[in-house]
């Protein structure tokens, strides 16, 4: 006895394939051609006739409107409309709301819900998504505290890979002007010998937790000769950078 196999058939005969395993094309898959729909409060890209949608004027954007999960859709924007980011409705690179340009090119998954994400997005001048890298922390000048400590909270969505410090002088300090800064990649920002200088910095996915030394100058530099010498605690103050 000969089991029967179920087919999925395409409208056309365009081809056919058993049932589970994909369906096969004989040849290309020609799209509809796109439409236009105008940029309003909500766009309802899922009951748009094509995959491809261009999008007119410049009002801004907050849906798409609600369809299936697993939908794609494909948008060029001719204008300047704002899309507005939501972390739950309209996910964007970067977690930031975007301003099209014209000739800009998004796709979009819909995940079902009204819910929908923008797995890609190319600017048409070729320059990043502005948005897309997480702008770095910057601490406020802290006041330098020998055997002190900070606890700064540095906003980021995670654990920096990366974080760093500069001194910046407030007040003249040997040959070090106001508005030098002394900057280095390795957190104890100089270099030294010398027992209980510089600082060390515990990073978490919420803060930055700063020691400093005991010592009375905190830090140490080096100066015209290329010989260390003590920095002045109060004239300096230490700036914490970090980054995704």
């Amino acid at each position: 006895m000969v089991e029967a196999i179920p087919v999925v058939k395409v409208a056309g005969g365009l081809g056919e394939s058993p049932a589970g395993e994909g369906l096969q094309l004989p040849g290309p898959l020609n799209e509809a051609s796109p439409v236009t729909l105008a940029s309003a409060s909500t766009v309802d890209l899922g009951a748009a006739d094509a995959n491809t949608i261009n999008i007119s004027g410049s009002v801004t954007i907050s849906s798409w409107g609600s369809a299936r999960a697993g939908i794609r859709r494909t948008t060029v924007f001719g204008a300047a409309p704002t899309i507005t980011h939501h972390a739950t409705s309209m996910i964007l690179p970067g977690g930031a709301s975007i301003v099209a340009a014209a000739g800009d090119v998004a796709e979009w998954l819909s995940l079902g819900s009204g819910n929908w994400r923008c797995i890609d997005y190319t600017k048409a001048n070729g320059q990043a998504l502005a948005g897309s890298t997480p702008t770095p922390y910057v601490s406020t000048k802290q006041t330098i505290t020998s055997g002190g400590s900070l606890t700064l909270s540095h906003g980021l969505t995670n654990t920096p890979s990366k974080v760093w410090a500069e001194l910046h002088c407030e007040v003249i300090d040997g040959v070090y002007a106001v508005g030098d800064i002394i900057q280095n990649d390795y957190l104890t920002v100089v270099a030294t010998t010398n027992a209980d200088r510089g600082i060390v910095i515990t990073k978490t996915a919420t803060q930055l937790r700063v020691r400093f030394g005991s010592h009375a100058n905190a830090f140490m530099a080096l100066n015209g000769s290329g010989v260390s010498v003590a920095l002045t605690n109060t004239s300096w103050r230490l700036v914490i950078k970090a980054e995704l």
